[in-house]
């Protein structure tokens, strides 16, 4: 209970450190992932640097790619967006190639479209990034154009703001 309470903090209120090492170990830690512990490590991946996320992300990724199961399918979906949003969000874009040929595994139905999109504006912004080339960056305004238009405008406008960030 006190870890939910934790993760719900505001960027403003002091992290109980302890607290949060104590759940980042206990999440590291598990050897193999079931539906709840996935669930687990989604919510708690803020606790977590980059590194440690790509290296837990992997196992789980390595143990479910194959599933058919939608909601597991959900999980790799998030997991992999997270994964792809922080590494550009801290201009560390190496390793991502994993991820997005794994994301692409994943079989298109309706449940995943919304992780689809936001993978495909991860995924031409990082290209955008170390290429220049001008296609990606403008793939990935589509994105934000398809989000707006659909009513996912709050989420369009954060997609945005890092258009015009990395531009």
């Amino acid at each position: 209970m006190d870890a939910w309470l934790e993760i719900m903090k505001e960027t403003t209120e002091k992290p109980d450190k302890q607290l949060r090492d104590k759940v980042k170990e206990k999440i590291f830690s598990i050897p193999n992932f079931n539906e709840n512990k996935v669930a687990l490590f989604c919510n708690f991946m803020p606790f977590y640097d980059l590194e440690s996320n790509k290296i837990i992300a992997k196992k789980i990724i390595n143990q479910y790619i194959l599933s058919n199961n939608i909601k597991m399918q959900i999980a790799l979906s998030a997991i992999i967006v997270n994964v792809l949003a922080v590494s550009l969000d801290e201009n560390n874009e190496k390793d991502v190639n994993y991820f997005i040929t794994n994301a692409k595994k994943i079989k298109i139905r309706p449940e995943l479209v919304f992780y689809k999109l936001a993978l495909s504006f991860f995924e031409n912004m990082i290209n955008y990034r170390t290429t220049k080339n001008t296609k990606f960056f403008n793939k990935s305004k589509e994105v934000v154009n398809i989000l707006i238009s659909i009513d996912m405008s709050q989420y369009g406008a954060t997609l945005q703001r890092l258009l015009l960030k990395y531009k």
